[in-house]
């Protein structure tokens, strides 16, 4: 019989695409690697005009978040990039659990 757990992530408006992924690193350690996107709407409302921002591109960037059962653990999350039809304001999306300046998650 295969045993799995359930992780509760609790990242703020994103959602996790797969349960965590055991990989080998480039040195040859064990890391958990989980994949998320975002689901925040209001994160597409354009701060200038307040009309509906389009997806106008997007890239991923990889989060060290706390260990998972004793193993490194990297969230990787789909940043999407917004623009106005209108006003052509555009911009980036923000992690809100990612520690300001830093490539790690604020809970480490």
């Amino acid at each position: 019989m295969q045993e799995s757990i359930i992780i509760r992530h609790e990242l703020p408006h994103f959602i996790v695409d797969k349960e965590p992924e055991l990989r080998l690193s480039s040195r040859g350690k064990e890391i958990y690697v989980t994949r998320v996107h975002s689901d925040n709407e209001e994160e597409k409302e354009c701060p200038g005009c307040g009309r509906r921002m389009h997806v106008h591109g997007s890239r991923e960037s990889v989060y060290q978040d706390i260990e998972l059962v004793g193993h490194l653990h990297y969230i990787i999350v789909r940043l999407e990039r917004y623009i106005c039809p209108g006003c052509r304001c555009s911009r980036m999306q923000k992690p809100g659990f990612a520690a300001e300046g830093h490539r790690i998650t604020e809970r480490l």
